[in-house]
């Protein structure tokens, strides 16, 4: 009768590790943040679905199909998005905006 509690015991320790062990796994899945992943598709891209399938049949950043999906390297989607960044339009002067006013014209936008 003792072989038998003895058997319980190892079968509770197992469980009770086999727990700890998926929690840990879990825990570590969930530190995984949208950045760690290394291709994106058109459902996964950080840019609208159309933007990105327009972008990669153009060759904008090499892209592959597999199935329905068109897959990209997640940094070379970025690297193509920052290129594309506008530069910012410097605020107006006093002088500008005096000058705008005398001949009538619309004000430059912020």
């Amino acid at each position: 009768m003792s072989g038998s509690f003895q058997g319980q015991d190892a079968r509770l320790i197992l469980d009770a590790l086999l727990d700890a062990i998926a929690d840990r796994v879990v825990e570590r899945m969930g530190e995984r943040s949208a950045r760690d992943i290394e291709f994106v598709d058109q459902t996964t891209a950080p840019i609208a679905r159309a933007s990105y399938l327009k972008a990669a049949a153009k060759g904008s950043f090499a892209s592959s199909k597999i199935g329905r999906r068109v897959v990209a390297k997640r940094a070379d989607v970025l690297a193509w998005i920052e290129s594309r960044r506008r530069a910012t339009r410097a605020a107006p002067t006093d002088d500008e905006a005096d000058l705008r006013r005398a001949y009538g014209l619309a004000p430059t936008l912020r």
